[in-house]
């Protein structure tokens, strides 16, 4: 047992593997007695990198059962890694069935193959979900039909929060279920749903829920495919959601080659942002036009970046980075890097130079990851 590491606090349960492991009955039974205290507070289990058999999810659904009515936090991943199907989906229902009944705010079913029949396996621990804030479900195989499973399977997402389907074959119809997922996420704050297979039906779709709520404060849909037709319910969406801080939209410009316009003006996006867009922008998008980045708290760092990123483009006419924190010693700089092409660049005379980027230190492509 060297290979997991094991946290029995006075709260929480967890069993995490150093390296995959393949946990048996006698096994379990020697980690799991430790648990066995009739007065155990815990409210949290985390099992990862641990694969169990069919007798280690016996020996884990008493000890499972006794703790439901106080647990508030279960995240299961990679618990089942290795095993046939018919054995994956048997522990499933298993650990479901111990589960069932208690009333989690968090739920992570994230970096498990569950398909359709993994999730309906756990069709009762999801039918008695009323409560749930955070739901993860990233790189789990969620397919049309596991799609359809959830919608049908979840009870209430009248106050989920958190919402991540990121990196799964999800496709268009099956980011209509989602869409019926989100629609009744009123209290809906974070959502993802990258690299998802997402076309223009679903994406529609899902714009269209999105709009519907009214407290997001993180969007990323990077990295699918939802064509022009999704551009006017996302700016809707976008527009319905003025709380949003943060929304990863760099790869979204970096996928449309034939981007004639760009106006993000307004949006505080900050160096980070900034530069972001740029090497977004840097490479191919030869029909580019106009660039919009004004008012977004940018210094000379994100400016430099903006005007390097355009100042060549064969169709480029005009970037807007007026009413930025750009220095006099900047503007200058800018101006050298456009050299004789200055007619290229929109006016800076309403520059805050003592203005300061306050971005975030953090590494830009940063997320909560489940």
């Amino acid at each position: 047992m060297e290979n997991i590491l094991v946290d029995h606090s006075e709260t929480v349960i967890s069993l995490v593997g150093n390296i995959p492991v393949l946990l048996e009955a006698d096994m379990a039974k020697e980690l799991f007695r430790q648990f066995e205290h009739p007065e155990n507070s815990c409210s949290q289990i985390r099992f990862s990198n641990i694969s169990f058999g069919v007798g280690a999810a016996r020996v884990a659904e008493p000890i499972l059962s006794s703790l439901k009515q106080q647990l508030t936090e279960v995240h299961l991943s990679t618990f089942v890694t290795g095993r046939s199907e018919s054995e994956a989906v048997e522990v499933m229902g298993i650990l479901s069935s111990a589960l069932e009944g208690c009333s989690l705010k968090t739920l992570s079913l994230s970096h498990n193959y569950l398909g359709e029949k993994g999730v309906r396996a756990f069709g009762g621990l999801l039918k008695s979900q009323s409560n749930l804030e955070k739901l993860y479900l990233m790189k789990a195989n969620i397919t049309k039909e596991a799609a359809k499973a959830i919608s049908e399977l979840i009870p209430s997402t009248e106050k989920l929060k958190v919402l991540h389907f990121d990196y799964n074959r999800t496709g268009d119809e099956g980011a209509i279920f989602i869409a019926k997922i989100v629609e009744g996420s009123t209290s809906l704050q974070d959502f993802r749903c990258a690299t998802s297979w997402i076309g223009s039906k679903g994406g529609v779709a899902l714009v269209e829920a999105l709009g519907k709520c009214c407290n997001l404060q993180k969007l990323n849909l990077m990295d699918n495919m939802f064509g022009i037709e999704a551009r006017k319910p996302l700016a809707r969406a976008l527009l319905a959601n003025a709380g949003l801080t943060k929304v990863c939209l760099a790869e979204c410009v970096a996928a449309k080659k034939s981007l004639t316009k760009l106006n993000l003006s307004g949006n505080r996006l900050k160096d980070v942002g900034a530069t972001m867009i740029g090497r977004a922008l840097a490479c191919d998008h030869n029909q580019l036009k106009k660039v919009d980045m004004s008012q977004n708290g940018i210094t000379v760092e994100g400016a430099r970046n903006l005007a390097n990123a355009v100042c060549d483009k064969p169709n480029f006419t005009l970037l807007n980075i007026n009413g930025n924190c750009i220095s006099e010693e900047g503007i200058v700089e800018v101006k050298q890097i456009f050299g004789e092409s200055l007619s290229l660049l929109g006016p800076l005379d309403e520059n805050d130079p003592n203005g300061e980027d306050e971005s975030d230190e953090n590494d830009p492509n940063g997320e909560d990851d489940e």
